[in-house]
């Protein structure tokens, strides 16, 4: 199950990216800029280790189950 949820977001998040990546050259002005370095770079590390966190979180589950299997 949170295998699942995992692989949904990292691929939510995947495409979230591709947008933003996308929308640079649409919305290329000051207030992107600072919306850039003031929200999504933060956001983008908190992404990147969150998803770790779960990848790290999905191996301890399924190290455990074999374990008890």
């Amino acid at each position: 199950m949170i295998d699942h949820l995992h692989e949904s977001l990292q691929s939510q998040w995947r495409l979230l990216q591709e947008r933003w990546e996308n929308s640079i050259d649409l919305w290329n002005d000051v207030v992107r800029r600072h919306f850039e370095t003031a929200i999504w770079a933060d956001f983008e590390e908190r992404m990147s280790a969150g998803l770790e966190g779960l990848e790290f979180l999905c191996a301890a589950i399924a190290d455990a189950r074999r374990e008890v299997a």
